[in-house]
């Protein structure tokens, strides 16, 4: 069994070949500090491996010092990353 046999199921529903970290991203805030919404936004995602990105999406969720946008990219498991809020732009 290789190391990677596991994973085939995975792989073979997502390229996760692609995946990539977000450099800017944080880990998940407690859900009594967040505050849900709907916001159109422009968001900065520093990727590991292609460099910075502006991205115009939708801001669904905040505390104080940090917002949730929502991500659909091949190159990122999740659906929403937390950024802090000098990432994000109101459009």
């Amino acid at each position: 069994m290789t190391d990677d046999e596991p994973f085939q199921g995975l792989r073979a529903a997502y390229d996760v070949d692609q995946w990539q970290k977000i450099l800017n991203a944080h880990a998940i805030p407690e859900r009594r500090l967040q505050t849900s919404g709907h916001i159109l936004v422009r968001a900065r995602i520093a990727w590991e491996h292609d460099g910075e990105q502006w991205i115009d999406t939708v801001a669904f969720a905040w505390t104080s010092r940090l917002v949730l946008v929502q991500l659909v990219d091949q190159r990122y498991l999740f659906r929403g990353v937390w950024l802090d809020p000098g990432d994000v732009e109101r459009r």
